[in-house]
């Protein structure tokens, strides 16, 4: 009885230690930790990141593998192409469908909407000053031929039945293959600016593939 005592003492204590790696310096202001959890459920590795706020020298920014939304990418390889301009160091943004690499939840780059939030999942959001900001977000957007305005349903998505969704350059060379769908070519706009209209001549196709020559900015 004392044995099986001091086991699951022993386990408890086990369970509920972190084991710390030690932090180690990365650059001037940024380091690295790596911490081993024991839980109830079995070993935790945590990866923990520390850098001043952004501003001045410093600055977070989101990355694309492969520089559009569709591909899956190392983060060390992302860091790799990234390290040309500025000294880098990258971490895990969000989960992403395993076949394509489309990213799962939102994202936006300075200011521009490229994958739209998840209906059921909060955002997380780091503003320039460094503010984190997590709340449930939603897309509203809208489209107009020569007739009454209707609902934009999706950005970057392949569209369901009915459905109308919007692809820009992010998605990569050519929109998906598609079946009963019409294609509109809108020319690039010129400029971006939040809550803006953007028109331009249009090329519809059917049926086939088409360069994604839309740029929109949605806030």
């Amino acid at each position: 009885m004392l044995r099986k005592t001091a086991i699951t003492a022993l386990l408890f204590a086990i369970f509920v230690a972190p084991a710390h790696a030690g932090r180690v310096s990365l650059m001037p202001g940024v380091s690295y930790e790596r911490q081993l959890q024991f839980t109830p459920s079995g070993p935790v590795v945590v990866h923990i990141l520390r850098a001043p706020r952004p501003g001045g020298l410093y600055a977070l920014r989101p990355l694309l593998s492969n520089d559009s939304l569709l591909g899956r990418e190392t983060v060390t390889s992302m860091q790799k192409r990234a390290r040309a301009s500025a000294n880098v160091a990258g971490v895990n943004g969000d989960l992403f469908t395993w076949d394509e690499g489309l990213p799962s939840g939102m994202l936006m780059q300075s200011g521009v909407l490229e994958a739209p939030p998840h209906p059921k999942r909060s955002t997380l959001g780091i503003t320039d000053d460094g503010s984190l900001l997590i709340d449930r977000v939603s897309m509203l957007g809208q489209w107009r031929g020569s007739g009454p305005l209707r609902a934009l349903n999706g950005l970057n998505q392949r569209p369901g039945a009915q459905g109308i969704s919007l692809f820009t350059p992010v998605w990569g060379a050519a929109t998906p293959q598609a079946t009963g769908t019409v294609e509109v070519v809108l020319d690039r706009p010129q400029a971006y600016e939040l809550d803006g209209d953007y028109r331009g001549p249009t090329t519809t196709l059917r049926a086939e593939a088409v360069p994604a020559a839309v740029t929109v900015c949605v806030p």
